[in-house]
C-alpha cells in the first residue's frame, strides 16, 4: 500500500519505506515503515514558538506469540527564539516503543496489558467537545484548561487538569482524578497555560487523525489503530498526537500539584 503526504492542521506526515539503520531481526514482516512529522509548538499566549520534529522507524515483527510493532522515535525542538527559555520545558528525547498483539488478542504497550476499557474507547464528537470561554481561556476542557470568567481581575485564573483521560483524550469511563487551582501572575500560571494550549493542539491533532481514519476503514477505536500504526500514516498521527496530548497533560497536573492545588475525586 503506498501513502501520500498528508497534512494535519500544524501535523506533517510524510511515510516511506526504507532500510533503518537499526539492525532487522529475520522475522520481520515488511520493509521498515518511516515516518516524518512536524508539530507546532505553542507559549502561554497560544502562539507558536517553534517546531516539534519526530522522525520515526517502525518494525512489524512476527513473534510466536502474536505481532509486533516496534517504533524507534528521534524527537528534536527547533525554537524560533527564546530557546533556552523553552529547551527546560521541551526537551530533545529518543524513545523506543513496543506494541504487542498477542494471538489471544491481548494487547500490550511497552510489557503493560492495556485494559478492555481502554481498548474500547470512543472519541467523542465536535458537538460534545465543550469549551471553556471567558474574555481568555485556553486549553481543552476534558483534560487540562484555564480561563479567567467571572473574576474580579483578568489577571486571576482558575486552572484545571485532570489526572488521565482515555485514549483519544476524552473522558474515561470513570470519574478521574483532577486537580484545581487559582492562580496570580506567575512563572507557574505562564507554564501551566503553555501545557494547556499544547494539549489542545494535540487533541486537535487527534480529532484530524481520526478523520483519515475514518476515509480508510480503520475502526475508530484504539485496538485498531494500535494495530494500524505500521501500515497508516493516520494511526501514527492519532497515536503521537495522544501521547504528546497525555505527557502535557501530566506536566500540567503535577504542577497544579506541586503547587498546592486542590485535588477533586
Amino acid at each position: 500500500m503506498l501513502f501520500n503526504e498528508v497534512q494535519i492542521l500544524s501535523l506533517m506526515v510524510a511515510v516511506s519505506f526504507s532500510t533503518s539503520a537499526f539492525a532487522s531481526p529475520a522475522n520481520i514482516t515488511n520493509p521498515d515503515t518511516t515516518y516524518h512529522l512536524e508539530n507546532s509548538v505553542f507559549d502561554e499566549n497560544n502562539e507558536v514558538i517553534g517546531t516539534k520534529i519526530t522522525d520515526t522507524i517502525v518494525q512489524n515483527i512476527d513473534e510466536v506469540n502474536g505481532k509486533k510493532t516496534v517504533l524507534f522515535e528521534d524527537i528534536k525542538y527547533k525554537f524560533t527564539e527564546n530557546s533556552e527559555k523553552y529547551e527546560s520545558v521541551f526537551k530533545d528525547e529518543q524513545k523506543t516503543t513496543e506494541i504487542l498483539i498477542t494471538n489471544d488478542g491481548d494487547y500490550f504497550i511497552n510489557d503493560q496489558k492495556l485494559s478492555e476499557e481502554y481498548l474500547n474507547a470512543e472519541i467523542l464528537d465536535g458537538s460534545d467537545q465543550v469549551q471553556a470561554r471567558a474574555v481568555e481561556s485556553g486549553g481543552y476542557y476534558w483534560a487540562t484548561h484555564y480561563t479567567n470568567e467571572g473574576q474580579s481581575s483578568s489577571s486571576i485564573f482558575y486552572c484545571e487538569a485532570y489526572s488521565d483521560t482515555n485514549f483519544f483524550m476524552d473522558p474515561g469511563y470513570a470519574t478521574l482524578p483532577k486537580v484545581i487551582m487559582w492562580q496570580s501572575p506567575s512563572a507557574n500560571l505562564s507554564d501551566f497555560k503553555m501545557y494547556a494550549n499544547n494539549v489542545s493542539s494535540a487533541r486537535a491533532g487527534i480529532s484530524q487523525g481520526m478523520a483519515g481514519l475514518a476515509a480508510s476503514g480503520i475502526l475508530a477505536i484504539p485496538s485498531a489503530i494500535f494495530a494500524a500504526i505500521g501500515m497508516s500514516a493516520s494511526a501514527y498521527a492519532v497515536w503521537s498526537n495522544s501521547v504528546t496530548g497525555h505527557q502535557q497533560m501530566t506536566n500540567a497536573y503535577n504542577l497544579l500539584y506541586n503547587s498546592g492545588g486542590t485535588i477533586i475525586h
